[in-house]
């Protein structure tokens, strides 16, 4: 299978290097048993992501290292690292890495991410901070006295698509492996331990309110919603910190409405300009709601006039980069606490 290909091409210092995304992300387990039958629905309705490969050019290997502070700062969500990951990315075997902090609101995520040559990934081993692409995140790192603790490597099936509420981005992650990180860098040193074996990752991605399709799919897949984290999972499989610190809570308002189709909040459409709303609209759920009309007040015009995502984002052509960016309010302040 040919490497995605992304926007750097052969002279990455021609494209846009940096790009913030914001928008809604909700994870589910889905049984091995429901995953071809899930995989066959979801490719009978959105595209292949353009970087994708294989037998239905929608497939790529994403491989990520994750940081955290020697007293696991981050895992255990203590004061300020509560909210922020710091990962490096490289798809397949590419000679690009994506320098990202991810950051989690109530209900939203806010990336910062970063694409640079794979042969700057050991500057961010030097003591301080040198004029480079990926210059704020190793600041960040020294800030914060981050280093490189694990690495996990999955398949990542990607499917994309329009709704009337904007752009739409589906992933389903299987073949999961960990490591502990053995130096700053993506060689692969001995057999990974594996993750999540019995089950998938299934990720939906949209901007301000859900879209009829993935309502549709929850309905007749009934996956299991959880507050999923990779780097939590690889923690505890490597016997990197205690079990205790593993789980990680879903976001208020989904906590103890795990497993139910009907338990995942409506999000409201935003109307006059307003930002949409992050809590559920009035207990509306996805069980019965049929169509756009179902979302919030505003129309499906309205509320098309105002979503997330509509320009495109500089960078978003590399893979996992689903363009889905948005003004409001929220963003600003997720982005302040970020910093």
């Amino acid at each position: 299978m040919q490497p995605p290909q992304s926007a750097l091409g052969a002279a990455p210092r021609d494209t846009p290097r940096d790009s913030r995304e914001f928008a809604y992300e909700l994870k589910f387990y889905v049984g091995n048993h429901q995953a071809e039958a899930l995989k066959s629905w979801v490719r009978e309705r959105l595209q292949a992501d353009p970087h994708g490969g294989g037998p239905y050019a929608d497939s790529y290997r994403v491989s990520s290292i994750y940081f955290d502070t020697q007293a696991f700062d981050v895992l255990a969500r203590r004061g300020s690292f509560a909210r922020s990951k710091y990962r490096v990315r490289r798809y397949n075997h590419g000679e690009v890495i994506y320098l990202e902090r991810k950051t989690r609101g109530q209900y939203r995520v806010f990336k910062r991410r970063s694409a640079a040559a794979l042969v700057s990934l050991g500057r961010l081993q030097e003591s301080q901070p040198a004029d480079w692409e990926g210059r704020w995140f190793h600041r960040r790192l020294l800030a914060r006295a981050l280093r490189a603790v694990s690495r996990v490597d999955y398949q990542r099936i990607a499917r994309i698509g329009n709704s009337d509420y904007g752009p739409v981005r589906l992933t389903l992650d299987q073949e999961l492996l960990a490591w502990p990180a053995g130096g700053l860098n993506f060689e692969v040193g001995g057999q990974g331990v594996p993750l999540s074996s019995q089950q998938l990752i299934l990720e939906l991605k949209f901007g301000n309110a859900m879209p009829a399709i993935f309502k549709e799919l929850i309905r007749e897949f009934s996956p299991r919603l959880e507050g999923i984290s990779k780097y939590r999972l690889a923690s505890l499989a490597l016997g990197l910190a205690p079990k205790a610190m593993a789980a990680e809570p879903l976001p208020a308002g989904l906590a103890g409405e795990a497993g139910a189709a009907g338990a995942v909040p409506v999000l409201a459409a935003p109307t006059n300009g307003a930002p949409a709303s992050a809590v559920p609209t009035n207990g509306a759920h996805i069980a019965g709601a049929a169509g756009p009309g179902a979302l919030g007040a505003g129309t499906a015009g309205s509320a098309a006039a105002h979503v997330a995502g509509r320009a495109e984002l500089p960078g978003a052509h590399a893979p996992g980069a689903h363009g889905l960016a948005s003004g409001a309010p929220a963003a600003a302040a997720l982005r302040r606490r970020a910093l």
